[in-house]
């Protein structure tokens, strides 16, 4: 059951002590030290001549039972309030100091139950509660909260970091090669310009084709006279031999055996082939 402010509108059937002592406030009857401020003289009717009648003020009767009622109520409810009060407290506080501030006989007969003044308590607790600059309860949720929060801002840094580092070494990377190949690329334009020497004009290139079309009108026209060759070579049986032997076989032989002398790094260096890798980013 909800923990809320009740009225006198709640015990309107209250009209006698004993119904005030006999009545239940959520299912549970009130303790003996509760049933005995209903006996108090306060809150007998006065006769006209000032003495007390034997029946009770009503109305006093039943502000005692609401106050009682609505101090339990207030009781319970201020072990739940955290910073700041909610509606619900806040109305069971104010009905307290209401009847604190104008000393009524319904705060004098149940603060006086006990030792401890058990209003003025309460009172005080509502206070602690709803003046209290911080909870304990919600300082722990705000240190768990930025524990959480440090956490996944760590964890993003970390991703990010990670992230920072493959770009940065994939830069490092391009620029190493880059610089590699800039490096390489006065040799390889050196190496280039020698060859655009070597064919200017296709020199080379027009010579061969002179020898060979020689060899050829040489070798294969029916009406030569030279299609044989005298040479000088010991062998008297082997002194003869076809003039495309010369121009063809023999310099290929020639150059054979020349390459097959070269040592395959020189080779390489001769041809440029390690800078292979290198060239195809130039361009002629």
């Amino acid at each position: 059951m909800a923990i809320k402010k009740v009225t006198e509108a709640d015990i309107i059937a209250v009209d006698t002590i004993q119904k005030a002592k006999d009545y239940q406030i959520n299912g549970k009857p009130l303790e003996n030290s509760e049933k005995n401020i209903f006996d108090n003289d306060l809150l007998k009717k006065k006769k006209a001549d000032g003495t007390l009648d034997n029946d009770p003020d009503l109305n006093e009767l039943k502000e005692t039972l609401v106050f009682l009622i609505n101090y339990k109520a207030g009781k319970e409810k201020v072990k739940t309030e955290t910073m700041g009060l909610k509606p619900e407290g806040q109305a069971l506080l104010n009905a307290l100091l209401v009847a604190q501030k104008g000393n009524s006989i319904a705060y004098q007969l149940v603060n006086g139950i006990g030792n401890d003044k058990p209003i003025d308590k309460v009172i005080s607790q509502f206070e602690d509660v709803l003046f209290a600059e911080s909870e304990p309860e919600f300082n722990r949720e705000i240190e768990e909260k930025s524990a959480e929060l440090g956490k996944i801002q760590r964890e993003e840094y970390d991703v990010k970091w990670s992230e920072w580092n493959k770009l940065l070494k994939k830069v490092k990377e391009e620029k190493t090669e880059s610089q590699r190949v800039k490096a390489e690329k006065p040799r390889v334009e050196a190496a280039i310009n020698k060859i655009k020497v070597d064919f200017a004009g296709n020199r080379i290139l027009d010579d061969c084709i002179k020898v060979i079309e020689t060899a050829q009108d040489n070798s294969f026209d029916a009406n030569s006279t030279n299609f044989f060759v005298e040479t000088n070579f010991h062998d008297a049986s082997k002194k003869f031999v076809h003039n495309w032997f010369l121009v063809s076989d023999l310099i290929g032989n020639f150059a054979l055996k020349i390459f097959k002398d070269l040592e395959e790094k020189e080779l390489e260096k001769s041809i440029g082939a390690s800078s292979l890798s290198a060239s195809q980013n130039l361009k002629l």
